[in-house]
């Protein structure tokens, strides 16, 4: 119900690893932005991803997959906030 709420005013980005997934430094609109990071084994659920306009992952090098949880929400946020402030 939370997202509902802020589905009209807000863009939605989830942060997962996924084949659809956008790259964490394309553009991000300049609107009010939620971002949901999924569990490290398991990630967001469906019915969460549904519920996004988008999903962004960080691209990684070697053999692993994915970032802890915290790690990439400083990424994602970081991004986020160099192109709020270049705008």
């Amino acid at each position: 119900k939370f997202l509902l709420r802020y589905q009209e005013t807000h863009h939605i980005i989830a942060w997962e690893t996924s084949d659809k997934a956008v790259p964490c430094e394309a553009n991000f609109p300049q609107k009010p932005t939620l971002f949901l990071f999924g569990n490290e084994r398991f990630g967001l659920g469906p019915e969460l991803l549904e519920l996004c306009h988008e999903v962004r992952a960080i691209d990684m090098m070697g053999f692993k997959n994915s970032l802890n949880v915290s790690q990439a929400a400083a990424v994602g946020v970081f991004e986020w906030r160099r192109q709020w402030l270049k705008s």
